[in-house]
């Protein structure tokens, strides 16, 4: 005999298997910096981990339940999201 579901049951049903997918395919913070750096370029990427390295640029990795972000704080600018994650993919912001 089967269940009768509905169409709220079905519904339920596929957000709980996509939150499993988002979360079990969420980027890693590594992929995040990777993907970003091949974003800037060779220079732009030394400069960032050189100011990192001086405490003048910042870069924090916010790991959510379905996805990720990576932002970077420049000295007195306010913090800037450079990249998202999700389901594996990364974008990445263009500023």
């Amino acid at each position: 005999m089967a269940l009768p579901l509905g169409c709220l049951g079905i519904a339920v049903l596929f957000a709980v298997i996509f939150a499993c997918i988002a979360t079990a395919t969420k980027p890693t913070e590594a992929a995040m910096r990777t993907e970003v750096c091949s974003k800037m370029g060779i220079f732009a990427c030394g400069a960032g981990k050189l100011g990192e390295s001086l405490g003048m640029v910042q870069f924090t990795y916010h790991d959510y339940l379905f996805f990720s972000t990576l932002t970077v704080k420049v000295a007195n600018e306010p913090e800037k999201t450079a990249a998202i994650g999700i389901l594996g993919q990364i974008m990445t912001s263009t500023k």
